[in-house]
């Protein structure tokens, strides 16, 4: 995906983008650098902020985390995800994650030594969590199954009713669950995405404000972890980072201080989401699973014949338009396309005019 990015020319409409276009509002930066100026702090607590840990706490309003201690503010996402795995896993050991999914999961947990166990997702079902097949792929050497959800690169929500029987069926063999939330104020249902936290003392929550609200350069994340892992959770991210940034910190202590800032993406997606899959059916035609949460549409393009590495490149060069093949989140994503709608309304309009060009002449010569 660096690749394709770094090949792409100042015409190209970048239908890959992992982060909204629009950056963090003005005034949630304001209020947040205003508070930063009036204590000039250094250090804060390796944990974080006390006031801001409580503020998470507040927000999730967990039954079975309610002590400041369970939350630890990290260096995003990623560093609550490499903290976690860290602490609950040695290497040698197994972590479970889903077929297609973010890879992060799949290079950390190699990178750390561990064994990663890929259990593909029924693409039938719009890839909807398997129970059956996570609970069969369990070992004796597994320690936690990663979820995420709203899923990166399919959009998918996790039914509360799968989840639960996720909780259900693992529960004599005690994996953790890490449940990644990054997109889960990002939704076009009714209803926030349920969360397996709300019911299993074994789910470890990961999340950051960088798809919230636009703070992707912040490196602001936390992690919601029970009594057991909590403390081993908060030292390796002592020792590996000290502290997260202490302005990053307040601007995140005002956030959570006024929650509206916290649904402040989500009106912006809703009519990007509208704009994207109206273009796809009016000019593309493919088969594509509705998105229900966060801001990507996974697009079958298998019916081309062509290999998703190579179809992205050959848009990029031929189409001058960016995308993600789906092989990058495993073989389960073979003959996807992950394309964003971060971008502006105008911008998408134009790149699926792009792509179905391109698919027209390839359908022309096949």
């Amino acid at each position: 995906m660096r690749r394709l990015f770094d090949a792409r020319r100042p015409t190209a409409v970048n239908l890959g983008l992992g982060e909204p276009a629009n950056p963090v509002p003005n005034e949630l930066l304001d209020a947040g650098v205003a508070r930063f100026r009036e204590k000039r702090p250094g250090y804060t607590l390796n944990a974080g902020m006390l006031n801001l840990r409580e503020k998470i706490l507040a927000w999730y309003a967990l039954p079975h985390m309610k002590h400041p201690k369970n939350v630890t503010i990290t260096v995003g996402a990623q560093g609550a995800l490499v903290a976690t795995l860290m602490a609950i896993a040695d290497p040698g050991d197994e972590i479970i994650v889903g077929d297609p999914a973010f890879w992060t999961y799949r290079v950390v947990a190699e990178m750390l030594g561990m064994k990663v166990i890929a259990v593909p997702q029924d693409r039938r079902s719009g890839f909807a969590l398997d129970v059956d097949a996570m609970v069969a792929a369990i070992g004796p050497r597994t320690r936690a199954i990663v979820l995420n959800s709203p899923s990166n690169p399919t959009g998918r929500v996790d039914s509360e009713d799968r989840l639960r029987a996720l909780v259900a069926a693992t529960e004599k063999s005690g994996v953790w669950i890490i449940s990644d939330e990054v997109y889960r104020e990002i939704y076009y249902g009714e209803t926030k995405p349920p969360s397996a936290s709300t019911f299993s003392d074994r789910a470890i929550v990961v999340s950051s404000l960088s798809k919230t609200c636009s703070m992707t350069g912040f490196r602001l994340g936390w992690v919601l972890a029970p009594d057991a892992i909590t403390d081993a959770i908060a030292s390796v991210h002592q020792y590996n980072v000290s502290c997260a940034t202490t302005i990053s910190q307040f601007v995140a202590l005002e956030a959570f201080s006024n929650p509206d800032w916290l649904a402040t993406n989500r009106p912006r997606f809703t009519k990007q989401r509208s704009a994207m899959l109206a273009a796809l059916d009016q000019h593309l035609k493919m088969p594509y699973f509705p998105t229900e949460g966060g801001f990507f549409v996974f697009l079958d393009m298998s019916a081309l014949g062509i290999p998703s590495l190579t179809l992205a490149e050959r848009l990029l060069s031929e189409a001058d338009v960016v995308t993600v093949p789906g092989i990058a989140f495993g073989p389960g994503g073979e003959g996807h396309l992950r394309i964003s709608f971060a971008e502006s309304e105008e911008n998408i309009v134009e790149g699926i005019r792009r792509i179905a060009g391109f698919v027209e002449k390839a359908q022309r010569l096949s």
